[in-house]
């Protein structure tokens, strides 16, 4: 009927021509054809990103899957606003040290109490438990503190303080009683023992010493802010190497596993406005990105009609010369000093043949990576970037050869697996930032987070439900929807059901703009619409697992669309 419409236009003007030849015609008409179907896809990571989360993740891979099953132990109390620290003591009791009032919590059968309040400090920055089971924690304030419980229910007794510290990042104890304590606000790094006074056993040329790890013998591996410095300290001499000079500012968290593999995480802060963010964006996905039984498929039909708390920010440290680095002694090492044959040098050491995974965080780069990312540096020093996203990463545990990360700025845990190079996002919270995670002797994962200062328990299993709601489609005009695709897998005891709506009001909380949410429809190749014409359009996927050990999974969504044809519109015929 268009083409045809269209075929008359050229007659007339043959007959205007022929009984008025020497004048000129101008004729003016509205457009009268209408585009073809149109389709709206989501496939990637990206793609949904967008959308709302209801125990519902986007992996890497750019599938839509349950998220792992959590559990809110504390969701608000009005003197905690971020929980900065975990640990648990043989008989089972969990302790959190929270900010900013100094208090210590204590949770025991997911029963949330205060244990006792540090008074004068602004948080409960690290906590940690010796041989002895006893809990230490370390404060940060206008003094940082070390202290010690000897007994549930005692008052905690003091070990460590200095002029020199405002702030207690990271404690970690030795077998033979000894504490290190990674300071602020000049870098130090505190060893205290149990039969000598407190001595200071590295001090570096960074403001903060943040995170440490330990390898339980000789070894002390420390994450540095201003200038995201992973150091290697020997745990008796103080002899310091620099094992990576990060491009980010800050190295947050450290993890090794039982290879000897450190993993570095950085937390350099990401601005609303963009600046230093990564895209998230992933093109293609392997084919057996998904396992289990493929969602069903049925004929297509009828095609479409026509129709951040957080951490605080301590003050810089003293100046002790500009670009000073602190050099130890040939001589320093005494007796029992590691092997020469184990240190790492001190320049940086990049495997080339390491897979890409975007830039290696050189701060010689010409063009600086975006966001924030995890490096894994292997015993020999090998450098490679395993991870980079737009957040902050807060929290490391490595369990079992993969590592379980939380972040900052929109809450995420992610699961990677270093060996096989995938990254699933496992879990959503709703405070912004995961800034601690305990793995928990009943198997659980407690994590503390901040912005809300709540505690959360997150289980191995996946939740039994959940739902993810698209964003919304802006057709441009009244649009009729057709045939709505999808792809995914259904493990046994699993199951997938969607529902459609439409509107005329972009905003989809304004109830009496939009159509209501259509029947659940089970999860098949091709499902029909029945929404009515709108210009705009939402889906929404609702989630199940009946054991909590399988997840549906899907990996895309498509509508197709069409704004119906309209009649041809002569305007004017102008004869001159």
């Amino acid at each position: 009927m268009i083409a045809s419409t269209f075929r008359h236009i050229p007659d007339l003007r043959k007959r205007l021509r022929a009984s008025v030849s020497p004048w000129l015609i101008l004729l003016a008409a509205g457009q009268s054809f209408a585009a073809g179907p149109s389709n709206w896809t989501q496939t990637n990571e990206a793609d949904f990103r967008t959308g709302t989360f209801v125990n519902v993740v986007a992996t890497n891979l750019g599938d839509l899957k349950l998220s792992r099953a959590t559990k809110t132990l504390l969701e608000q109390d009005a003197r905690v606003s971020s929980v900065y620290a975990l640990a648990q003591t043989p008989d089972g009791t969990i302790y959190a040290g929270t900010g900013p009032s100094g208090i210590v919590l204590k949770i025991n059968d997911d029963k949330v109490e205060t244990a006792f309040t540090i008074e004068n400090c602004v948080g409960v920055f690290s906590l940690a438990v010796d041989g002895d089971g006893r809990l230490l924690v370390g404060t940060g304030g206008e003094k940082g503190i070390v202290y010690r419980v000897d007994k549930p229910g005692e008052k905690p007794v003091e070990l460590f303080s200095s002029d020199d510290v405002q702030y207690i990042w990271s404690i970690k104890v030795a077998s033979d009683g000894r504490i290190f304590a990674a300071t602020g606000p000049n870098g130090q790094l505190i060893s205290i023992s149990p039969d000598d006074k407190p001595r200071v056993l590295f001090d570096s040329t960074e403001s903060n010493l943040l995170s440490l790890a330990f390898d339980g013998m000789t070894t002390l591996y420390i994450g540095s802010d201003p200038n995201g410095i992973v150091y290697k300290v020997h745990a008796v001499s103080g002899k310091a190497f620099v094992l990576y000079d990060a491009e980010e500012t800050e190295v947050s968290a450290l993890a090794l596993d039982v290879a000897g593999n450190l993993y570095a995480g950085t937390g350099a802060e990401v601005t609303e406005s963009g600046e230093g963010e990564a895209s998230t964006e992933q093109t293609g996905r392997p084919e057996d990105a998904t396992s289990g039984i493929p969602i069903p498929s049925a004929p297509a039909g009828d095609q479409p009609p026509d129709p951040n708390p957080g951490r605080p920010e301590p003050e810089p440290r003293a100046e002790k010369g500009a670009n000073e680095k602190q050099e130890m002694p040939d001589d320093a090492e005494p007796d029992g000093e590691a092997p020469a044959d184990k240190e790492v040098k001190n320049d940086v050491a990049v495997d080339l043949s390491a897979p890409d995974h975007g830039s290696s965080g050189n701060a010689n780069d010409e063009t600086p990576a975006q966001g924030n990312a995890i490096y894994r540096i292997d015993p020999a020093g090998f450098v490679t970037e395993i991870f980079r996203q737009p957040a902050m990463v807060l929290s490391i545990v490595e369990q079992r050869g993969t590592l379980l990360v939380g972040t900052g700025s929109e809450g995420f845990v992610y699961q990677l697996n270093p060996a096989a190079e995938e990254t699933v996002v496992i879990a959503k919270l709703d405070p912004d930032q995961v800034m601690a995670m305990l793995p928990a002797k009943d198997g659980r994962v407690i994590l503390g987070l901040a912005n809300a200062g709540g505690i959360a328990a997150m289980s191995e299993g996946f939740a039994t439900t959940g739902t993810y709601t698209s964003d919304v489609l802006d057709a441009k005009q009244v649009s009729r929807f057709g045939t709505l695709q999808m792809h995914g897998t259904l493990p046994p005891e699993t199951a997938a059901t969607i529902q459609t709506r439409s509107g005329n009001l972009k905003d989809a909380n304004t109830v009496d703009g939009w159509s209501k949410w259509s029947d659940e429809k089970d999860a098949n190749t091709f499902v029909s619409v029945t929404t009515p014409p709108g210009r705009f359009f939402q889906y929404r996927l609702s989630l199940t697992s009946n054991t909590g050990k399988e997840t549906p999974a899907v990996s895309d969504v498509s509508i197709a669309y069409q704004v119906p044809n309209l009649p041809p519109s002569v305007k004017s015929i102008k004869v001159a």
